[in-house]
C-alpha cells in the first residue's frame, strides 16, 4: 500500500486536489450567503450550511437536501457536525482535478436549485 501511495504520488495529488477543491468551495461560499465556513486539510473538507433564506429550510434541512441532490447528480458526500449542518467531503486520494471540478459544478447546481 505504501509503495502505491509513493509510486502514484498520492500525497502530492491529495495536496493539489485539496487546494483546488477548497478554492472552488470558497468561491461558491462567496456566491451563496447561506454557505458558511469552508475548513479542512488535504482532501478532508467540511462546508458549513446555514438556513436558506428563500426556502426557509434550517441548516440541517438544507444540508440534507444538498446531500440528496448531489447523490442524484452522481456525487456522494455526507453530513457531520453538532447540528448535522456541515457537508463532509472526503474524495479518494486518486481524485483528479477534472473530478474535483465535477464535484464543484454539481454543488453549484445544487445550491442554485435550492
Amino acid at each position: 500500500m505504501l509503495d502505491v501511495i509513493e509510486r502514484e504520488a498520492l500525497v502530492a495529488n491529495a495536496r493539489a486536489s485539496g487546494e483546488h477543491l477548497r478554492a472552488g468551495l470558497v468561491r461558491l461560499a462567496s456566491r451563496y450567503p447561506w454557505v458558511g465556513e469552508v475548513r479542512g486539510a488535504g482532501l478532508f473538507v467540511g462546508v458549513e450550511v446555514g438556513a436558506h433564506p428563500a426556502s426557509k429550510l434550517t441548516g440541517r434541512q438544507e444540508a440534507a437536501r444538498i446531500v440528496n441532490d448531489l447523490k442524484r447528480r452522481g456525487v456522494l458526500v455526507g453530513t457531520t457536525g453538532r447540528g448535522t449542518d456541515v457537508l463532509k467531503i472526503r474524495p479518494p486520494l486518486t481524485i483528479e482535478l477534472a473530478e474535483v471540478d465535477f464535484l464543484i459544478d454539481a454543488l453549484d447546481q445544487s445550491l442554485a436549485a435550492g
